[in-house]
């Protein structure tokens, strides 16, 4: 469940991401700040908020077993 939920964010963060590399390129405008800042916020998320997250939840459940 966690190996799942984890490629999940991945699979999520890639699609995010050439999503906002297509809208950039159908707007032609390569410095949109709040995009960039929206794709930065979204990736932190990913690797500092829900896989270190995932990590603990899996240690605290193998430590009560």
């Amino acid at each position: 469940m966690d190996t799942f939920i984890i490629i999940l964010g991945f699979v999520i963060s890639f699609f995010v991401g050439i999503c906002f590399l297509l809208r950039q390129r159908k707007l032609n405008t390569w410095v949109n700040r709040f995009d960039l800042y929206l794709f930065f916020i979204i990736v932190c998320l990913w690797y500092f908020a829900v896989i270190p997250f995932v990590v603990y939840y899996n240690d605290t459940k193998a430590l009560t077993k």
